[in-house]
């Protein structure tokens, strides 16, 4: 089987490098954002990156055009590695912010695996983001999946049950390769408001800078972010003014993550998580009221959209 990855230079190994990767689709469009936002700020190197043409249907994914200098310039899905290097950091990085594939995926994860190990690095981590029945007023939550227990306490985040069974994205079947290869992996999502439709959330990438940086004692400027994430929740705000069944909703969510976070003694640093937030029937109940008024807006007050 021919590989996927293509290398710019050699592929050397580097200081105990950690892989932070995420992989946007029909959802992870903030965690994918995270990432990107750290390979800005963080300067990262591009050397390598895997085949386009072979890992995606371009009739479901289409690429965009541009004009540069008069010309049109066509932009294709990219899946690239950066690295990250300095005497001040106490790990390399290796950073993807990456598109999740529709074709190849065994050979997908297999080219991932295949950069790592030659880089050097045995500690990986997935970031993901999707949308649930979260207030924007409050903190937002990760979830973590790992068996490895470092990672709960580089991040301050228990651990999710993994009993589940059944069909599953590309972020298990590239951290199942990258386990039999010898490589730690766990996957951190982050939960975004349902009823808030921006995409990338920047309270969701905020959310996933921070345990980054809480983890590897990294240090990213948040200032361009927090002022998206002003425009987010002014977009929240906006959207309840003008509906009757959001405001109601978005309290029923405020009133079910309080209860859930009464009595607990979070570690120190440590966000809420994603399991502390327990479907109540009330909640459940106001969520399908409003969901039905998405689908007949002309029968009740306007809603977010």
């Amino acid at each position: 089987m021919a590989s996927l990855l293509q290398t710019y230079a050699d592929l050397k190994p580097l200081r105990d490098p950690v892989f932070i990767g995420a992989f946007a689709g029909r959802n992870g469009g903030s965690a994918s954002a995270a990432v990107q936002y750290l390979v800005d700020q963080w300067h990262g190197t591009p050397v390598a990156e895997i085949d386009t043409e072979e890992a995606f249907d371009f009739t479901v994914r289409r690429p965009n055009v541009r004009l540069q200098d008069g010309q049109r310039v066509v932009d294709w899905p990219l899946n690239q590695f950066f690295v990250v290097t300095s005497g001040a950091l106490n790990h390399d990085f290796i950073l993807m912010p990456g598109i999740e594939p529709h074709l190849r995926w065994p050979s997908f994860a297999e080219a991932i695996s295949e950069c790592l190990t030659a880089l050097g690095c045995r500690t990986a981590v997935i970031l993901g983001s999707r949308s649930g029945a979260l207030p924007h007023t409050r903190p937002v939550p990760l979830r973590l999946q790992t068996t490895a227990a470092a990672f709960a306490t580089a991040f301050g985040v228990e651990p999710a049950q993994m009993n589940y069974e059944g069909p599953t994205g590309v972020t298990t079947v590239i951290i199942e390769r990258l386990v039999r290869a010898g490589i730690v992996g766990a996957s951190l999502s982050a939960m975004t408001p349902f009823y808030v439709t921006v995409e990338p959330n920047a309270n969701a990438v905020i959310a996933l800078v921070q345990a980054i940086d809480r983890a590897y004692e990294t240090h990213t400027l948040l200032d361009v972010l927090r002022e998206k994430a002003r425009e987010v929740d002014q977009t929240a705000e906006d959207a309840a003014a003008q509906s009757a069944e959001l405001r109601s909703t978005i309290g029923a969510l405020e009133q079910q993550y309080d209860r859930a976070r009464v009595g607990q003694t979070p570690k120190p640093g440590a966000e809420p998580t994603a399991a502390d937030l327990p479907s109540g029937t009330e909640a459940v109940a106001q969520l399908e009221e409003f969901l039905r008024g998405l689908q007949n807006p002309g029968g009740g007050e306007g809603a977010a959209r």
